[in-house]
């Protein structure tokens, strides 16, 4: 038998046996710890009813060792999450990268909003609405009603050293609940475009990610989205999308599926010293316009490259995440107001905020009953008839093509892409969107889907799995 070695006390473990040494807590101190765990109970209480677990069926997937902290982040955990209900009619959101590969999408409740919605269980199938990869953010929708629900915060971006709760299944612990501050409001990654995320120290680990982020009254301040770790768990460096962006994604999704690339047409960027200087320009404020698109509502409102944008809607701009958050409250169609400087005069200027970027035409204008989501297959699809432009040079003239993918595609698998148009499932012809619908429902659950596509005018048969 061997014995462990004996290792001395730590004096002040020492000091708490000795009753005559031993610091004595006041009333006060306890009766204000017992009052702050009183109230985080409380909390949890409100916001845990409307948390889920995410649980999506993926296929295996292939890593490589190149990737970025971020991207192996949300590769490696694709098919763990969270999320979180908005609506009680079922609308939930979460992160589109734990989606990703998936052929199926369950969702698991608290039994507090399984009782609050008289559900007969606590896992429901549920559907993707749409989402969006360049935000990371993806809406589900379950057949249920009176669902517990949480709100955004209204006033924007939190403060730093605010504190706040993340909620969510970390490694699949459901009902999990961590405590921290808000490190940074507004942090920009590497990599990860122009979205401004929350960095806070609250533990995220895997399986957070589409949890909500709240503040002390519950209110969401960001959706939790990533963690940067050499070690594959916390390390006190977590972020979470902002609650202005996913309020703006969530209402985008909802009403059209998808979501319209908005703005006023300009290409910014913060102003730098030498930048400010070589420019005559004001140092310490707004953001340098870069270029205006030709046609676009920054052009047609008089704004020019070389001018510094100062303000929007009323609100000093400091960064990027300024601009976002104001572009993302205005209802569309609606005007902003703004102002510019070219470093002797300032100016007003009224704008439009409308649709820019690059959306193919026929995406803006396809009336709404000629396009639908086909989650079994991963996939938007739209009805192409022989009087459609779209079916020029087809060797079938008709059947649904394939606008945009729900999630990218696996590596190395053999799927439907952008551009292709379904004709059959197995031997029965595909018409339109309605009547793919109406074959996929008499499909046998988890039997593989046999797809008749064309792809650059070649015929070719695909075998789609599906759980």
């Amino acid at each position: 038998m061997t014995c462990r070695p004996f290792r001395p006390l730590p004096a002040w473990l020492l000091l708490l046996a000795i009753p005559s040494l031993a610091p004595v807590p006041s009333a006060a101190a306890t009766g204000a710890l017992g009052a702050f765990s009183g109230e985080v109970e409380a909390l949890s209480r409100r916001v845990a009813p409307a948390v889920v677990q995410v649980v999506a069926t993926v296929s295996s997937r292939a890593y490589s060792p190149e990737a970025s902290a971020v991207a192996d982040f949300k590769e490696r955990y694709a098919g763990i999450g969270s999320g979180v209900v908005l609506d009680p009619q079922g609308y939930i959101l979460t992160n589109s990268h734990v989606l990703e590969g998936a052929r199926r999408v369950q969702v698991i409740f608290h039994p507090e909003a399984v009782r609050a919605a008289g559900l007969e269980s606590t896992l429901l199938e549920a559907r993707i609405v749409g989402f969006s990869t360049d935000h990371d953010l993806a809406l589900l929708k379950v057949d249920a009603a009176n669902l517990p629900c949480l709100e955004f915060r209204a006033d924007g971006l939190p403060r730093q050293g605010e504190v706040v709760f993340a909620f969510g299944s970390p490694q699949g612990l459901s009902n999990s609940m961590t405590l921290g501050v808000v490190s940074a409001p507004s942090r920009f990654l590497e990599g990860e475009g122009d979205l401004p995320y929350v960095q806070t120290d609250a533990p995220i680990n895997p399986g957070n990610s589409g949890g909500p982020l709240v503040d002390i009254d519950g209110r969401i301040v960001g959706i939790n989205t990533l963690l940067y770790s050499e070690s594959g768990g916390n390390e006190g460096i977590g972020f979470a999308i902002p609650a202005f962006t996913a309020r703006f994604v969530f209402s985008e999704l909802k009403s059209l599926g998808r979501v319209r690339p908005l703005g006023l047409g300009l290409t910014l960027r913060p102003l730098t010293p030498a930048l400010a200087v070589a420019l005559s320009l004001p140092s310490g404020e707004g953001l340098l316009i870069d270029d205006v698109a030709v046609g676009g509502p920054g052009d047609r409102a008089g704004l020019r490259p070389g001018e510094l944008l100062t303000s929007l809607g009323g609100a000093p701009l400091r960064d990027l995440a300024d601009y976002l958050r104001v572009l993302e409250g205005v209802p569309v169609p609606g005007t902003v107001e703004g102002e510019v400087t070219d470093g002797r005069t300032r100016r007003a200027f009224s704008a439009q905020v409308e649709e820019v970027g690059d959306t193919p035409a026929e995406e803006l204008v396809l009336p709404p009953l000629r396009r639908a989501v086909f989650p079994e297959l991963g996939v938007e699809g739209i009805t192409v008839d022989e009087n459609d432009p779209l079916s020029i040079g087809n060797r079938i003239p008709q059947g649904v093509a394939v606008s945009r993918r729900l999630y990218p595609p696996l590596p190395g698998e053999e799927t439907l892409l952008p551009g292709d148009l379904i004709h059959a499932v197995g031997r029965q012809p595909v018409g339109d969107v309605d009547s793919l619908k109406q074959l996929l429902k008499k499909r046998r659950p988890g039997s593989p889907l046999l797809l008749q596509v064309e792809r650059d005018r070649r015929l070719f048969f695909l075998v789609v799995e599906t759980e």
